[in-house]
């Protein structure tokens, strides 16, 4: 089963507090996090209230697909600006 990584390094603009940060993460986990085929984690900067590390990852039986719907959703959290996007890579992991 294909297996595709995106990793996204940003910014949670106007964040103030962990608390507003993980008001804006919770809220893009309840969103995207629905799909059965995609989880999400925060993997680094966590004691920083603007900075942000986060992996998804989705698993499918199209390598192709995946990566079509991991670059859906960096053009959906770029468009919706809860998240203002420094970085974002993909990767193929099977």
């Amino acid at each position: 089963m294909p297996i595709t990584r995106l990793l996204i390094d940003g910014i949670v603009p106007g964040s103030q507090s962990l608390k507003d940060k993980r008001r804006v993460l919770n809220s893009i986990r309840d969103r995207y996090g629905k799909n059965p085929h995609l989880a999400m984690a925060e993997v680094g900067e966590q004691d920083k209230w603007q900075r942000v590390e986060l992996v998804f990852v989705s698993a499918g039986s199209c390598a192709m697909r995946n990566r079509q719907a991991l670059n859906q959703l960096v053009d959906a959290l770029d468009e919706e600006g809860m998240l203002q996007i420094l970085e974002a890579r993909l990767e193929d992991l099977e």
